[in-house]
């Protein structure tokens, strides 16, 4: 008896260890997530950089590197506190504030519904078809800028567009949107990337801004979130958890019981 308690309870910890493994290396807290990485990219001339910024004809502007006047810099929230200007520490803030106070991605961008429909649409997976809005959850936030001089951020003008890249941890065939707020209200869903088979985001755009990216908690995963911010919903386990351990404790206390009756006689 002592050998099935003892196994009941070590399985109720490795469990609740597992699910929190698989839990935290599919949305881990963008409180505590690095920016994803700049990475490289070819210019015309085949030398590497950091961005690329195109005048209103397409022709390259502005080759952007660390250390020159105009840099690339990109934040997580998790290093708001560090950015380095004050201006993208309000600017996270602000992202921040807003992405955890929304009940749902839908409350925060409605764009999701249409683009949501959108990807459902094209798809054959059966499981892609069953997700809904409200099981998507943030599982980055950070905010691209460029910054000139280390003192301003440089704002791209008419007709300029930046292309940069970024290293994440998705893969061709993810289910998951990215989603970027430019006017500092509106959180909109952008499709100006290509996703390589490295997890290589290449994105294209003519403002820079926060952003998330949101992925779904599929059908063998929790239920639900219980922000859009952290992704993580941890009732259905605890649930599980505590009614194994009620009922290891319960044939404990049986057991002792019946152990020290059998003792008297």
């Amino acid at each position: 008896m002592k050998k099935i308690i003892a196994f009941s309870l070590v399985l109720v910890i490795l469990c609740s260890m597992v699910f929190s493994a698989s839990a935290v290396e599919f949305t881990p807290s963008v409180e505590k997530k690095d920016a994803p990485e700049i990475v490289p990219i070819e210019s015309e001339d085949g030398t590497e950089h950091d961005a690329i910024v195109y005048d209103k004809d397409g022709k390259e502007e502005i080759l952007v590197d660390k250390g020159d006047i105009i840099e690339l810099v990109v934040t997580s929230v998790a290093q708001k506190d560090q950015a380095m200007i004050a201006e993208i520490t309000e600017i996270l803030d602000n992202a921040e504030k807003q992405v955890g106070g929304a009940e749902h991605m839908g409350k925060l961008s409605p764009d999701m519904y249409e683009a949501l429909r959108k990807y459902k649409e094209a798809s054959s997976d059966p499981l892609v078809k069953t997700i809904v809005v409200e099981d998507f959850v943030c599982t980055d936030l950070f905010d691209v800028s460029l910054v000139e001089n280390r003192e301003v951020i440089y704002a791209l003008e008419n007709g300029q567009k930046i292309t940069f890249q970024l290293q994440t941890n998705l893969k061709p065939g993810d289910v998951f949107f990215i989603i970027n707020n430019c006017t500092g209200e509106e959180w909109n869903v952008v499709d100006s990337y290509v996703l390589d088979e490295n997890g290589v985001l290449t994105i294209t755009v003519s403002q820079l801004c926060p952003w998330i990216i949101v992925r779904p908690f599929l059908n063998d995963e929790p239920s639900g979130p219980d922000s859009p911010q952290t992704g993580y919903n941890s009732t259905n386990i605890l649930y599980f958890a505590t009614g194994f351990a009620a009922l290891s404790l319960g044939l404990a206390s049986v057991y002792f019981v019946s152990k020290k009756k059998a003792n008297k006689h």
